[in-house]
């Protein structure tokens, strides 16, 4: 049976040697938090659902809790309103930005009376990105058929240095963008379209600098994903590298042991992993997720796999003869896509 989690929860596991208990109460759901804010100036949202209840129907469905007040608030008593978005109710929005040095935490109350907080953490210095880079590899792959394929993957890599009397503990998130352009013969005046995705589904990665032999974090790997049509013209990956407290550290470090095989990091984990938020008035009511702070340094990074010597086909065809896909003539069928041209795009 499964549980809930949030923001970048975390994989069943698939199999083990011994029976574990995992200690479930499978009559009724429970409340999931998940949100982060940081130290750069952008818009964060902070989703408030229920979990199904264990046993019944999909366990995996997460029903939004409406109507909650939702304040972020920092230690010089600051209150920061997150307003709920009609359209995603459930998720609560504000445009901020957290100080380096201050110590933030959220505060929550439901319909219900129920008054859910987490623990105050402090923002620390922002670790910069020194460098990224990328390689197209073969691996041996299992398919749908169960039979071993080879397949070229893209693997990002990323650099960065650490002050050797401030080891950090950090975190890794990316998510992907990318140019599709229209091939068909049905299609007079083909356009193209901007896709976005998310690439680190199932894939968490944290660090712990005291680990560190020197200063510097050489060619830490980011995530790998199949060469394909994305990369036909040229990709995005949008990085982010946070610094966690330990307490985070700790927290994904305990949802790391539980990704294994099957699911993704948005799964709930088969099992009571406590987060950082509590309800204040009943301890025993398990609240599930966490409220990250965080500094973080962001930057765009665009693969041209061509500067590698390698060309990924569209598998589209301006000839009749062949049977294309229909995003060829239409690339807006393609999930998360869009024709309005990134500012930030290259060309």
């Amino acid at each position: 049976m499964r549980l809930i989690y949030i923001l970048a929860c975390v994989l069943v596991i698939g199999s083990c040697v011994e029976e574990i208990d995992l200690n479930i109460d499978t009559d009724r759901s429970f409340v999931a938090v998940d949100g982060i804010i940081a130290d750069e100036l952008q818009e964060y949202i902070i989703n408030v659902r229920n979990s199904a209840v264990i046993g019944v129907g999909n366990d995996n469905i997460l029903t939004p809790i409406s109507g909650a007040s939702v304040q972020v608030v920092s230690d010089e008593g600051e209150r920061i309103d997150f307003i709920e978005d009609q359209e995603q109710l459930g998720s609560y929005k504000q445009i901020m930005q957290g100080e380096v040095g201050r110590s933030y935490h959220v505060e929550i109350n439901l319909l219900d009376g129920r008054q859910i907080v987490s623990d105050p953490a402090e923002i620390a210095a922002r670790v910069e990105i020194d460098s990224l880079d990328f390689t197209v590899t073969s691996e041996a792959l299992i398919n749908n058929s169960g039979n071993v394929v080879t397949q070229e993957m893209v693997n990002v890599f990323l650099s960065t240095t650490v002050d050797d009397n401030d080891r950090p503990f950090l975190r890794w998130r990316a998510e992907g963008q990318y140019e599709f352009q229209e091939i068909d013969p049905s299609v007079l005046f083909p356009d193209k379209c901007y896709v976005s995705e998310q690439i680190d589904i199932n894939n968490l990665q944290i660090f712990d600098a005291r680990e560190l032999n020197g200063t510097v974090l050489f060619e830490q790997p980011l995530f790998s994903t199949l060469f394909n049509r994305r990369f036909n013209v040229i990709y995005c990956a949008h990085i982010r590298q946070m610094r966690i407290s330990e307490q985070e550290f700790n927290y994904w470090g305990a949802v790391d042991q539980l990704i294994n095989i099957d699911g993704t990091l948005f799964d709930p984990p088969p099992a009571s992993i406590r987060g950082n938020l509590r309800n204040v008035d009943d301890e025993d009511d398990q609240i599930f997720g966490y409220f990250s702070v965080v500094s973080q340094a962001s930057t765009r990074f665009f693969i041209d796999v061509t500067q590698q010597g390698f060309i990924a086909d569209t598998n589209c065809s301006p000839f009749t003869f062949r049977m294309n896909p229909p995003e060829c003539a239409n690339c807006t069928l393609i999930a998360n896509s869009t024709r309005e041209r990134p500012a930030f795009w290259p060309f």
